[in-house]
Formats: structure tokens, sequence, C-alpha cells
């Protein structure tokens, strides 16, 4: 399955299906409004929301019937598509993400959420239209394609669970070299910094590499970021160590 795109799929419909009208929602009104103009002019009724807010959004579609969301996952400072996937659902929506994200367990988290695929905005058109007018028809991922992605989030969400019961084995010392690493900081400046021997930091850095099961300090560092991991302030310090997840 593409990274890019885990498009809805369906046999070819009946004569008797139905496409649905399409409602894009996007926080950048003259891109919504061009895909919109695009999409009519290849026979879908295409409309822009007119509002990003989920109450009002919600209304919308419960106005208009059975409708086809097309939903960016990143709506500025407004609700996160994520949130609105469960809600556009039950006021009667299907959804199909169409995103310019590029984190894949977002996209993933959209299908367990409900959404019957989706597409990334970097899409050639002609993929969209198609992924677009097959959503509206009723099509959705294969059951196999929906499972696959959501064992992958699953798994993902394991990893992340063990990363962090791992950075919270880290001694306070630890945990806090591992946040000058993070801010860039090599051995020899935190050692200065702290007033102790280089081997004392090269030591405590070993100590981080060994809990988290990393090879190198970028390892060690990818995977702290990844768990989404806050460094505290210098053990001894009188302000209090910023929480981690």
């Amino acid at each position: 399955m593409s990274s890019s795109e885990a498009s809805p799929t369906a046999a070819p419909p009946g004569p008797s299906s139905r496409t649905l009208p399409v409602l894009i929602v996007d926080d950048h009104p003259l891109l919504a409004q061009s895909a919109a103009i695009a999409l009519r002019g290849r026979g879908l009724a295409a409309s822009v929301a007119a509002s990003t807010r989920r109450d009002r959004l919600v209304e919308e579609v419960r106005r208009r019937g059975p409708t086809l969301v097309l939903l960016d996952l990143d709506l500025g400072t407004g609700p996160t598509g994520l949130a609105l996937i469960e809600p556009l659902r039950a006021a009667g929506a299907r959804v199909l993400v169409v995103s310019g994200t590029g984190e894949r367990m977002a996209l993933v988290a959209a299908v367990e959420a409900g959404a019957v695929g989706w597409v990334h905005k970097s899409a050639p058109f002609a993929e969209l239209v198609a992924s677009v007018r097959a959503a509206a028809m009723g099509a959705q991922l294969a059951a196999a394609d929906r499972q696959e992605v959501v064992d992958e989030l699953r798994n993902h969400r394991h990893l992340l669970r063990q990363q962090a019961a791992a950075l919270e084995r880290l001694s306070p010392r630890e945990a806090y070299v591992l946040g000058r690493l993070m801010a860039g900081h090599t051995a020899g400046e935190i050692a200065a910094e702290e007033f102790v021997s280089m081997a004392t930091i090269r030591t405590q850095i070993r100590a981080v590499l060994v809990k988290l099961d990393a090879t190198s300090q970028l390892a060690a560092i990818a995977r702290a970021r990844a768990a989404g991991f806050r460094p505290p302030n210098a053990p001894g310090s009188a302000r209090s160590a910023a929480p981690r997840r």
C-alpha cells in the first residue's frame, strides 16, 4: 500500500448507485475553492464548507444530508481534522482525508477513526478525482487494507509505550544529559557547563544508549522525540522538572 495514498476501492457501482455531493473542509479558502471548481469540472457536485468550526460544520452536514467530506487534517488554529471524523460520520457523512501531512501515523489514525481512506495533496489530480469519485459512490478501503493500517497503528503505539517506559528508567542526570543532546550540545559542552569530566558525561551517555536500546546518540534522540520526551531541568535546579509523557 502506498505511503502517500490509501484510496477507497470497490467493485464498479451499478446503475442505481448514487454519487454523493462533495464538501471540502480546508483552512485555505483559495485552495479549497480551486479544488471545488476543478472537481465540478469533472462532473462532481463539489462545494466548500462555510466554516471549519466543529459545531457549524456538523450542522452544515446535517442540513445537506448524505455527503462526502474531503477533510484536511491540519486546519490551522481550529480543531484538528482527526477530531472531526467521528462527529462528521455521526452526522451522516463519509470522510476522505485529503491532506498535505507527511505523518503516516496521523493518516492511519484517520482510517481508524472511520475515514474511508486518504489521498495526499501532492497526488496527481487524476488520482484525486478517481479516489473522490470512488468514495462518493460508496467505496472504502478493502477489509484487508483497513486491517493492515489499523495493525500498523497498534504496533506504532506499542513501540511508543515501550520507548516511554525506557525513558522513565533514566536517572535524573541521564534524562538531563539526553535533553542537552537533544538541544544540540556535545558531550564536551555538557561536561563544561556541568563542571564534570568528559568521562562522567560519556558514562551517562552510554547508560542512556543502553536503556533506550539505541546504537547511537542520534538514534536515542530520535526515539526520545518520537515518544514526546520533555527534558527535565538540571538535577538540583530550583525549578521543577518539566513533565514527561
